[in-house]
């Protein structure tokens, strides 16, 4: 046999090992195509937490769905909106100060909407209904009902009938863009108890009442040591050096409003794809 055709020879069976080599590897899904699709599946929200009034509890609801999402290793941006106070910055380091009656602030908050997957707005008293109806001015609402994103409302309120004609004003602006909760925080000397059977504010509260969150009652001792330390609540139920009785107030009051907003879903809202 020749020379030149043993090489073709030889050439011959290379090529059929290769196309056979080729045959038998995996088909390969392209990586970009995959990414993609789980990309378009996260949605992204914004927590507006605000009240008619001061002393409701509005920054310590705030620092409580704060503790929530970090013992559950969620990353959020949040936004103190309350100027020249700062409250929540003091629980949340790494919150900026956002004023929303001023422009620079509403677009460090607008903007910057989807860049994290959860963003935490603690309005000032009395600034959450201007807020809604600026969202609704500039279109946000309209996105929100579009589904592309979150738009959640926990409205801290009074035992008064002001708070809870706030409230009304701003579910109706709302309607179906977003989910609306109230939050009665017990941790103050409010007394929500006459309010829940007085005729009208009962029949109201009992209609709201798959949505009506209850924080309660943590003891004088406890918040002033817990106000007093600073800080995430998280980082005092740790904290070895303050007293262990009222690390475990701390605690189960945490644990308690966790519950809650397990009961009524509100981590199905804000933070949807952590399910």
């Amino acid at each position: 046999m020749g020379t030149r055709l043993r090489m073709r020879m030889h050439s011959s069976r290379r090529r059929r090992r290769y196309r056979s080599a080729l045959r038998s590897q995996p088909q390969l899904v392209p990586f970009q195509t995959t990414y993609q699709k789980e990309t378009t599946a996260m949605k992204s929200s914004l927590v507006m937490v605000g009240a008619a009034c001061g002393g409701t509890g509005k920054t310590t609801s705030s620092g409580i769905l704060h503790t929530r999402l970090l013992g559950l290793g969620l990353t959020a941006s949040y936004y103190d909106a309350e100027p020249g106070l700062g409250d929540f910055a003091q629980l949340e380091p790494r919150a900026k100060l956002a004023d929303l009656r001023e422009l620079p602030g509403q677009q460090l908050v607008v903007d910057n909407i989807g860049k994290t997957q959860i963003s935490v707005a603690d309005t000032p008293a009395g600034g959450l209904r201007e807020a809604v109806l600026l969202f609704k001015k500039v279109g946000l609402l309209d996105e929100a009902r579009d589904g592309k994103f979150n738009l959640v409302i926990m409205h801290v309120a009074r035992p008064e009938a002001r708070s809870l004609g706030e409230g009304k004003e701003i579910r109706d602006i709302i309607g179906d863009a977003g989910q609306y909760f109230i939050v009665k925080n017990h941790v103050g000397d409010l007394q929500f108890d006459s309010w829940e059977q007085d005729g009208p504010f009962a029949a109201e509260l009992r209609m709201l009442n798959s949505v009506s969150i209850d924080i309660p009652h943590l003891p004088g001792h406890a918040m002033e040591a817990l106000r007093k330390r600073g800080g995430p609540f998280l980082d005092f139920v740790n904290d070895q050096n303050q007293s262990r009785l009222l690390r475990g107030y701390v605690n189960g009051w945490l644990q308690d409003s966790f519950k809650e907003f397990d009961r009524v879903g509100l981590l199905k809202w804000v933070a949807p794809s952590a399910g």
